[in-house]
Order: structure tokens, then C-alpha cells, then sequence
């Protein structure tokens, strides 16, 4: 007589059936962070578009906090800057259209030492014109940032020599009070940097029109992709 037994691992069987459970019901949370991840280098192919030379830092603050599979509701997020700090500086006046923040060297400038370095008062920005050399994100080098505050705070506190210190940045003041800096090894009769009311920002990066429009052109379809494979097992393989 001939006999075949066949046997079934039911054990096994039940912990595929289980982890093949598992990925299905996972699979939306690989769907939304997929689409998020599109979205997030969206947003930085459009920063680097809009923007002039964007510096690595502005490029590196768009942020993706992916959903978790332990989550009830899953809920992924993507911002500019780290969400417990809020908005950086540069996203407040290129997306939200807000006051740009007054910097650090605009303060010391405003308070000065001993005395008040810039008489700054309802012109608290600093503006370089045209005659001012930037570095190649468009910015005041730091090094000529350190000067300026060396020369002009140093030359408001008593007992300070500008011949001593060899001070090259000083200020002036148009008839309504405007302050300038000159420079007099490079421009003494033209300034280099004046100070105005407030700055003027466009805004340059749609932040929540990207993010909609990728999340609406990829999501049914990322969805029927984690779906797919959460059924052919290549999902959990990943």
C-alpha cells in the first residue's frame, strides 16, 4: 500500500497569517510616511528654486516626524524648523510674511556698550547696498559682522581710540536720523550698510500649497502600493 501523510505546521501557518494581518493594517502608515517623504524634498527642490543660493542650513530645516505603527491615529508631520522651537527666522519672513526678527549684531549696535553705539531707534534693520561685498549665500560675512561690532561699539565706550584699535567702520546719520556705516578702507564716502524701518519680504515658498498638492497627487496611489505589498509579503520584507 502506498499513503501519503501530509502534516500543516499550524503554528507557523497562524504567525504568517498573523504577520500578514499585521502588515495590512500597517499598510496606511506606509502610505503616509512615503507620501511625506515625497513632500519634504518637494518643498526643498522649491526652496532651492525660489531662493538664491539658499544656505545647507535653510535647506536641511524642512523636517519629517514620520507616523509610528503604534500610533491609534497615525499622523506623520513635515515642518520648517524644529517644531518645538517654532518657525526659523528666515521661514517667518519668506512664508508667513512676518516681521523679520531683529539679529543679534542689530542689537548690540542698538545698545552699544557704555554708551549707545547707533542711534538706531525707528530704523532697527540692517540693510547692505550695493556697495557691500556678500558672501555667496547673499549675506554679511561673519568676519565683517565681528569688525563692525568691534569698531562701532568699541568706539562708544570711554577711554576707546580708533587710531589705537584701527577701526575701519564707522557711523553716520542722514538729516532724518537714518544711521549709516561707512567703511574707510574700502568706501569712505559711500555707505556700505544703512539702516531702515523695516524690511520687505514677498512671500517665496508656498509651504502648505506644496504639501497639499503632493499629498493629493500621490496618496491613493502610495496606499494602494503599501496595500499590494502588505498582501504579497514583499511589505514586510522591507
Amino acid at each position: 500500500m502506498f499513503e501519503a501523510v501530509l502534516t500543516l505546521d499550524v503554528t507557523k501557518f497562524a504567525a504568517d497569517l498573523q504577520a500578514t494581518a499585521k502588515a495590512i493594517k500597517n499598510h496606511e502608515v506606509v502610505a503616509l510616511n512615503r507620501t511625506l517623504s515625497l513632500a519634504k524634498f518637494a518643498v526643498r527642490d522649491a526652496i532651492k528654486k525660489n531662493f538664491t543660493n539658499p544656505t545647507p542650513w535653510v535647506q536641511n530645516s524642512v523636517i519629517l516626524i514620520p507616523a509610528k505603527f503604534s500610533q491609534p491615529e497615525p499622523v506623520g508631520i513635515i515642518s520648517i524648523g524644529d517644531t518645538r522651537d517654532g518657525e526659523p527666522a528666515w521661514a517667518k519672513a519668506n512664508i508667513s510674511k512676518q516681521k523679520r526678527q531683529i539679529k543679534r549684531i542689530e542689537k548690540s549696535l542698538a545698545r552699544g556698550g557704555e554708551g549707545q553705539a547707533i542711534r538706531s531707534g525707528q530704523f532697527p534693520y540692517m540693510v547692505p547696498t550695493n556697495k557691500m561685498r556678500l558672501d555667496k549665500y547673499g549675506n554679511i560675512n561673519r568676519t565683517v559682522l565681528s569688525k563692525i561690532a568691534s569698531d562701532i561699539v568699541g568706539a562708544s565706550k570711554a577711554g576707546y581710540s580708533a587710531k589705537t584699535k584701527r577701526a575701519s567702520w564707522r557711523v553716520g546719520y542722514t538729516k532724518r536720523g537714518r544711521p549709516m556705516l561707512f567703511n574707510d578702507n574700502i568706501s569712505p564716502n559711500r555707505p556700505l550698510i544703512v539702516f531702515v524701518k523695516k524690511t520687505s519680504y514677498k512671500r517665496r515658498l508656498d509651504f502648505v500649497k506644496i504639501v497639499s498638492e503632493v499629498w493629493d497627487k500621490n496618496i491613493q496611489a502610495e496606499i494602494d502600493k503599501a496595500f499590494k505589498e502588505a498582501l504579497t509579503g514583499s511589505f514586510m520584507r522591507n
